[in-house]
């Protein structure tokens, strides 16, 4: 016996009954179907509405997936100006990057963006994500008006770096079997192409410009740099001392007990040493005494126990920075600090603070390669002589340092030729030893060129100014980038940018 029939089965019985009676209606008397009539006017139009209706539905599905609207439609606007969706994506992905969304996988990066935010103020965290893109674009049309206002404008060497960045691109395309339009698609958003992000590359180029620029306007009195160092001592000092530990010898699955009673004997024994300890002498004497016998070596030649120019940073997550850096510290003190959980005991003998003076310089340079590893006897000489040469052509011309800056970029082979081969605030033993002895050399002086031989190649090198001591610009850095924010932050509030509800549609 058959089930009943529910009111679906019926009602699907019913509606196929119907179809079929509609479908007859349309046959002729030999089973054709009849012809449609077109002389009705009403029906005229009838049929010319389907067919634009199919059009819009077939081009509007292309247009979606081209990318149009997002070439088309303003997200936003900024003091007036439309930004379009396809440059507010960009920013949008990269920031989505940073926190880790992959928007190569739409579904993973859907699921994430719908996601309840943990920030105040957004719902959720796609909300988050378009704000902050939102402020980055926001800040950069600032920037690129003010620069434009200066009379700033990209130059050849800025326009290359688009070329050089959308060449990276189309390789990585090429590498991953995709056109270039798919590839930027996927990882900058629909509608992103070379075309439509170019104003926006454009843009972000001038902006950054004009912002280098901006920050290195700003001065500051020796008054001032002095007072804000007297203020963070800490963040600029460096200290000197020894150190010495005493590990609690304790089995890893030990019990608590077993633990505190292994820790205690640690400290027992930095007690012991510290007794012993009377000079900078006896701390190495004893540190060698107490020492494992795999590390008796390091700390009879390499000395282990010195730690000398140790800045607050490296140390501040243990225990000894708070005594270290203590304002009443002084020469020859000396105390016993357990470590953290079983890391142990420590001796510590403070031997001196200092302000890090440590000088710093500019230099230009030009690079022809010819790796000593790799390069045969006639590339190294061709590269010499390309080297030299290059030095002849600079002394032969106006002798200025713009003039070595435009060789640079039209020869150097390293990745800041476009800058001019400009190196700025270089720090002792930060360059392969011969570059940094030309370059620290003490009778150095603006305007002193050279060649330079390192494993990397031939330098020609330009040394430009010593630009301070370590603290000094780092003060000054601090302070520029203060009274940089407090300048753009005037800025935006003459600024105001406004999100435009149906190009957010197309944000992902």
């Amino acid at each position: 016996m058959s089930e009943p029939k529910t009111d679906n089965q019926w009602h699907s019985e019913q509606a196929r009954a119907e179809r079929k009676a509609r479908l007859n209606s349309l046959k002729d008397k030999n089973g054709g179907k009849k012809p449609l009539r077109t002389g009705n006017p009403l029906f005229k139009v009838i049929l010319a509405v389907v067919l634009v209706v199919a059009i819009l539905v077939t081009g509007g599905w292309f247009a979606l997936n081209s990318g149009l609207p997002q070439q088309t439609l303003a997200a936003m606007t900024v003091n007036g100006k439309d930004i379009k969706v396809a440059e507010l994506n960009y920013y949008f992905y990269m920031t989505a990057s940073n926190y880790g969304i992959d928007m190569t996988d739409p579904a993973t990066a859907e699921a994430t963006l719908s996601m309840p935010s943990t920030v105040e103020g957004f719902d959720t965290y796609k909300d988050m994500l378009i704000d902050s893109a939102a402020q980055m674009v926001q800040e950069n049309v600032i920037l690129a008006d003010e620069a434009q206002k200066a009379g700033l404008t990209l130059d050849d060497s800025d326009q290359q770096k688009i070329t050089d960045f959308y060449e990276t691109l189309q390789q990585q395309a090429d590498a991953s079997k995709m056109t270039m339009t798919n590839f930027m698609a996927q990882y900058f958003g629909k509608g992103a192409t070379t075309e439509s992000l170019r104003p926006a590359f454009e843009r972000l180029l001038l902006a950054q410009k004009f912002a280098a620029q901006k920050q290195q306007s700003f001065e500051f009195s020796d008054a001032e740099l002095k007072a804000y160092y007297d203020e963070h001592r800490d963040e600029y000092d460096k200290v000197t001392y020894r150190a010495f530990t005493f590990a609690p010898d304790v089995a890893e699955d030990a019990s608590d007990a077993d633990k505190e009673k292994a820790a205690a004997a640690a400290k027992a024994k930095a007690d012991a040493m510290a007794t012993l300890v009377t000079d900078e002498a006896s701390f190495k004497a004893q540190a060698i005494a107490n020492a494992a016998q795999d590390q008796k070596d390091a700390y009879t030649n390499k000395d282990a126990s010195l730690m000398a120019d140790t800045r607050y940073y490296s140390i501040s997550s243990l225990p000894q920075s708070a005594w270290l850096f203590d304002e009443a510290r002084k020469a020859g003190d000396m105390t016993v600090v357990e470590e953290t959980g079983t890391a142990g005991s420590t001796v510590l003998y403070f031997i001196s603070r200092s302000i890090d003076d440590q000088p710093r310089v500019d230099v230009r340079h030009i690079l022809i390669m010819a790796d000593e590893t790799t390069a045969t006897e006639e590339e190294i000489a061709a590269a010499k002589a390309k080297a030299d040469d290059i030095l002849a052509q600079y002394k032969a011309g106006a002798q200025t340092e713009e003039a070595f800056a435009e060789l640079a970029k039209a020869n150097s082979e390293d990745g800041n030729a476009a800058d001019g081969g400009i190196y700025t605030n270089i720090y002792p033993g930060q360059m392969v030893d011969t570059f940094n002895d030309w370059i620290f050399d003490p009778a150095r002086k603006p305007g002193d060129t050279g060649v330079v031989q390192t494993n990397y190649g031939f330098h020609v090198m330009y040394f430009v100014r010593p630009s301070g001591v370590e603290w000094e610009i780092n003060v000054r850095s601090v302070l520029a980038d203060e009274a940089y924010r407090a300048y753009l932050a005037d800025l935006k509030t003459a600024y105001p940018y406004e999100l435009n509800d149906l190009g957010l549609r197309f944000v992902p």
